[in-house]
């Protein structure tokens, strides 16, 4: 890896992906625990557990981000559009011969 590449990175979003990550594993394990518990702290626990939806938010719009971000990096490069075009063209012949419902 060269040096200009290590710039680029932000450790920051890593660590706010793996936080959105660990919301949403946080979620599914409170939310599908089969045990009744009516411990006050645990009603605190589960309106906190409740917020796992954000989870996923804030992992999908870091993620597009990145990708956009690597996207725009290498638009400069030659055969760009051979790199994308494979994949965008995918995209939209599902999205118009397949609408969601």
């Amino acid at each position: 890896m060269t040096l200009s590449k290590q710039i680029d990175r932000v450790p920051e979003l890593d660590g706010m992906r793996g936080l959105a990550i660990l919301m949403v594993l946080f979620y599914h394990i409170v939310r599908l625990n089969p045990a009744e518990v009516t411990h006050p702290i645990f009603e605190k626990i589960m309106q906190f557990a409740e917020m796992g939806w954000a989870g996923v938010d804030v992992f999908f719009v870091l993620s597009g981000f990145l990708i956009t971000s690597i996207l725009l990096r290498t638009k400069k490069g030659v055969g760009y559009l051979k790199k994308i075009m494979p994949g965008a063209f995918c995209v939209f012949s599902r999205s118009t011969t397949h609408p969601l419902r």
